[in-house]
């Protein structure tokens, strides 16, 4: 039987925080926006809530929303913002966003990585897109 294998995922967490500032992130969307706005789920707030579901595993990611929304989980960012909002900005904000923050936190992508996700239908795309 393999040897079941345990991740700190705090300590992953703590890392991620600690490169993807805001600082970043208004810098990647600006470098990489085409016509995209800044809306209430930035790119930091999207980046900070999937870090958190991650992490806390919610039942559903409407319960993460709900949760968001009336202020109950620390990790999550507080957005006033309806569920429909969350799920549209993460179908319309295109990979190469996430892309850009991806390597300065890891150095180089490993192949199929973040150069993956700008192909447009990666890995990353379909999770975000599925979410809805």
């Amino acid at each position: 039987m393999a040897r079941r294998k345990e991740i700190d995922l705090l300590r992953v967490i703590d890392l991620l925080q600690a490169h993807i500032t805001p600082a970043l992130c208004r810098t990647v969307f600006g470098q990489v926006r085409k016509t995209e706005r800044q809306r209430v789920w930035t790119l930091e707030a999207l980046i900070r809530f999937w870090m958190a579901v991650v992490l806390r595993a919610p039942p559903a990611l409407s319960q993460a929303l709900a949760d968001s929304l009336e202020q109950r989980d620390p990790l999550l960012p507080r957005i006033q913002a309806s569920p429909e909002a969350f799920f549209q900005r993460c179908r319309d904000l295109r990979p190469a966003f996430f892309a850009e923050v991806v390597p300065p936190v890891h150095g180089a992508p490993a192949p199929g990585g973040a150069a993956a996700l700008r192909g447009g239908d990666g890995p990353g795309r379909r999770a975000l897109c599925d979410a809805s």
